[in-house]
């Protein structure tokens, strides 16, 4: 175990929200290798951040719902908050095929060929005061989920077939990521394959709060900032002619980003639309091949559209060419 003490963090500092004097509370470890690695760039969604904040500072009996469309950011927002309130986060990624079990515990074959139970994540995190962090749980069949609420209600969690009880943490948070908010309804934008609808009283354990992409604005000077970074690294060197032209060809790229999550949240059966993560590698292959004769052009496919079946990769090379003004469908010919 971790000696910890709690301390108090400024939430206009390390969260950058316009709340001066405002803290919150963070854990004070000496040492531990389950804290996730700080982004110093990181942009927080206001909307998203408040309640995932209080919920950390006082969960009550409650558990924490993230829901949004694919490449909102679900995952990071939970492990920066994390690195910035010195929090451990142990995380596991749902499937249909996920037991209980899973969560819970393993048995390790030692070296003199003797066995050991060892901890999986809930149960570290249950024992050891950290953030569990459940990716992507409606995925996961619905029944299997049903031992969950014992878990999330009470104190103490036994595990079964080897009847040990372990003793919650004070500081235990249990924090899921979705794409849906456990229902199907019109409002969730896609009809994601595999997901499925969570039983009523399991819902009703959880504090629900769902992630947006971010505005324009603040995604364009994050991905300036981001490219004067990515020059310099393969180049060794700032350019700032270059980035002065390339400058509005990162918003064009935005432009087209939002073009697939319109898409997306249309439920028009596009179900990929382009996150922040694809637009980085977009920003880098540019960069990169800033010498081709068109970077914009050749760096696409490479950084988005190869992944895409066809259908969906169409509507991405469309949506480049009405934006960018020329056509982009020879990619593939």
């Amino acid at each position: 175990m971790f000696a910890v003490n709690k301390t108090k963090v400024s939430v206009e500092t390390e969260f950058n929200l316009p709340v001066k004097g405002k803290t919150t509370t963070g854990l004070e470890f000496d040492f531990h290798p389950a804290v996730p690695k700080k982004d110093n760039n990181y942009v927080f969604q206001p909307s998203l951040i408040r309640p995932l904040l209080s919920f950390m500072e006082f969960p009550g009996d409650d558990a924490f719902w993230v829901w949004g469309l694919y490449g909102t950011g679900k995952t990071s927002i939970v492990k920066q908050t994390c690195a910035r309130l010195f929090w451990p986060c142990y995380s596991i990624n749902g499937s249909e095929t996920l037991e209980m079990e899973d969560l819970l515990y393993r048995t390790a074959i030692l070296p003199d060929g003797t066995t050991k139970i060892e901890l999986n994540a809930l149960s570290r995190a249950f024992v050891e005061g950290a953030v569990f962090l459940f990716n992507e749980i409606d995925l996961c069949d619905p029944s299997r989920l049903a031992a969950l609420n014992e878990i999330l209600a009470g104190d103490t969690l036994v595990l079964p077939g080897i009847d040990e009880v372990l003793t919650k943490h004070e500081n235990f948070r249990f924090i899921a990521t979705a794409n849906t908010n456990g229902s199907f309804d019109d409002d969730k934008g896609i009809d994601f394959a595999g997901t499925s609808t969570m039983n009523v009283a399991f819902m009703d354990r959880f504090i629900v709060a769902k992630a947006e992409f971010m505005d324009a604005k603040t995604e364009a000077k994050l991905l300036n900032e981001f490219a004067n970074e990515v020059f310099y690294k393969i180049y060794g060197k700032q350019d700032k002619t270059f980035m002065k032209r390339f400058t509005p060809y990162i918003e064009m790229m935005i432009k087209v980003a939002n073009e697939s999550r319109k898409s997306a949240m249309n439920n028009s059966g596009f179900d990929r639309p382009i996150s922040l993560r694809g637009l980085k590698r977009w920003v880098v292959k540019s960069i990169q091949y800033k010498d081709a004769p068109n970077p914009i052009k050749v760096s696409v496919g490479e950084a988005i559209t190869n992944g895409y079946p066809k259908s969906l990769r169409d509507s991405v090379i469309r949506f480049c060419s009405d934006i960018f003004g020329e056509d982009f469908s020879d990619l593939y010919t």
